[in-house]
Parts: structure tokens; sequence; C-alpha cells
């Protein structure tokens, strides 16, 4: 079972230097974020909208809902099996549980940027709901020409912030797909451990770890649908823009709409993806419980395999050569 072990280690060396492949790119997003939070400082001063974010409140909570998963699976294993022998491999695969670690930061991550991004799009919305169009038709309301200034500069930082959500796909696209691709082994390899534990009849192994195995499967699909959650809210078009009546608009803001419109599909054609491999948008998650699903059906199919029973006697025996 030592292969279970070594997959572990894999997936982190294939993280990391997918994450040191991208790292231009994500420092080119947090600079890029810097620079477009400087450029619409102006809106924060001259209008009551706020760029509304998540309170530290909040991350502090998810921190600590995630580091207290960890402790307490930890404080199982130590407790209800400690291990007979201490070593390397054992210390970073079930004491330390560096796979965990590995899918909290890039779980973590990824939705922070995400957040911030989502947040961003939805202040340019509130802009356009604080400030309609048809004000220039109220009596001592706003000039043609600054109308359309203000729409020029709302289609720049939509733009600006479009091209920071390809920054971001760019960046961490190559780590996501790692992660989605890993992901999807540890759930088969966890529900095929859940299949031969309730027809082992020797029970070698403890209830202990059938609960871990099932926590571990909640916590991987968790961890998917945030990401998978997050990227589907982020990229908001401005749906106040296509409310707009352009038929009574002098046609100078109506060339600005139209404009603005056609870049809003053009930006809605490119979706974020796991390095051009496959999308990651809501209809991925239906994709992903198609191939759970199948390789679910295609475990129980070969429950009884020479090679299914090799493979879970191998795990038991390692096991016990580790834990009492």
């Amino acid at each position: 079972m030592l292969a279970v072990a070594y997959s572990y280690l894999l997936k982190y060396w294939c993280i990391i230097i997918a994450a040191r492949s991208s790292e231009k790119w994500i420092i080119r997003l947090i600079n890029g974020i810097i620079e477009y939070d400087q450029k619409v400082e102006f809106f924060f001063k001259s209008t009551s909208t706020h760029h509304r974010s998540q309170s530290q409140t909040y991350w502090n909570t998810v921190f600590i809902v995630l580091i207290t998963y960890y402790v307490i699976t930890t404080v199982i294993i130590w407790i209800f099996h400690p291990p007979q022998s201490m070593n390397v491999l054992v210390f970073f695969t079930y004491i330390f549980q560096l796979q965990y670690f590995i899918d909290f930061t890039i779980v973590t991550s990824t939705y922070f940027f995400l957040t911030n991004l989502e947040f961003r799009f939805q202040m340019l919305n509130n802009l356009w709901k604080l400030y309609p169009i048809e004000i220039f038709t109220i009596p001592g309301g706003w000039t043609c020409s600054k109308i359309t200034m203000f729409l020029e500069d709302i289609r720049l930082l939509h733009a600006e912030l479009s091209e920071l959500l390809k920054i971001f796909s760019v960046g961490y696209g190559k780590m996501l797909l790692g992660f989605f691709v890993f992901s999807y082994i540890d759930i088969l390899f966890l529900y095929f451990l859940l299949i031969h534990l309730s027809l082992d009849e020797q029970g070698s192994i403890s209830v202990t770890v059938t609960v871990l195995i099932t926590s571990g499967l909640g916590k991987t699909i968790a961890f998917i649908m945030s990401i998978i959650l997050a990227t589907s809210r982020v990229n908001k078009e401005l749906y106040y823009l296509r409310l707009i009546r352009i038929s009574v608009l002098p046609v100078i803001i109506k060339q600005q709409i139209k404009m603005f419109m056609n870049q809003i599909l053009v930006f809605e054609s490119y979706e974020m993806t796991a390095f051009g491999v496959f999308r990651i948008n809501m209809n991925l998650s239906i994709t992903f419980l198609l191939l759970i699903m199948t390789g679910m059906i295609t475990v129980i199919q070969m429950k009884n395999h020479p090679f299914s029973l090799l493979l879970f006697n191998d795990f038991t025996t390692f096991w016990d050569s580790i834990f009492t």
C-alpha cells in the first residue's frame, strides 16, 4: 500500500511544480487587483458605493473550521490507532496529513481570489443602480457628456476586471487541474475502501477508520463544490445594463451602451478552465458526479476481482504494520 502514500507525494510535487510555474501570473494578479482598487478609489470617494468584501471574521471562521477538522482527525488517529513506529512516510501521510494541507492551501487561496473578484464585479452593478442612465432626463441632472464619461469609465473598469479573471485562470489553471484529478482519484479510492470494509468479515480495521474515510469523502466533495460555486458566481455580468431603454437616449450614449454590451458578450464567451482541459462552471459538477458514479459502479462490479481483493488486503496489511 505504499503506492497510496507515494501518490500523495506525487500530488504534492505536481502542485508545487504547477504553483512554481505560475508564480509570475499570480504576482500579476495581485498587482492587477491593487492597481484596479486604486483606479476605483474615485468612485468610493464621490459616491456612497462601498467596496464590499468578506470580513476578517468570516475568513477566521473558515480557517478555524478547517484547522479544527485537521486536529480532530489527527487526534483520532493518534488515540485510537497510534503508530507502532515513526518514519518520514508515516509522519507526512497520516500524522501531518500532507495531502490535506495541499487541498487546504489550494481551496482557500482559490476561494479568496474568486470572492474578491466577485465583489468587484458586484461593485460595478452597484454603481449602475446608484447612477441610472435616465438621470440625464431629470432637471438639474447629469449632462450628456458627463454620462458618456461615466459609461466609458465603467466599461474600462469592467474590461480590466475581466482581464484579471483571465490572469487568474491562467495562473491557477494548472493547480486546479491537478487538484480535480487527484481529488477524483481520492474519492474513488476512499469509496473502494468503504465497499471492501463493509464486506470484510474479519473486521481487521475498526469503525474509527470507516468514520475517517467517510469524513474524508465529505471533505473532498465539499472542497470541490466550493471551488465550482465560487467560479460560477465570479463572472457576473452587468445585468442592470440590459434593463436600460436605449430608444430614448442620445446617440452618443446609445453608442457607448452598445459598445459596452458587445464587450460583455466577448468576455462572456471566455470561461475559466483547468489549463484548457475542461471548463470550470456548474456544468462541471454534473460531469464530475457522472464520472464518480461511473467509477463507483465499476468498483462495485469489481469488488470480487482478484486485483481488488489483493489491493484491499495490501491496505489492511500495511495499516496493521503501522498502527496498533
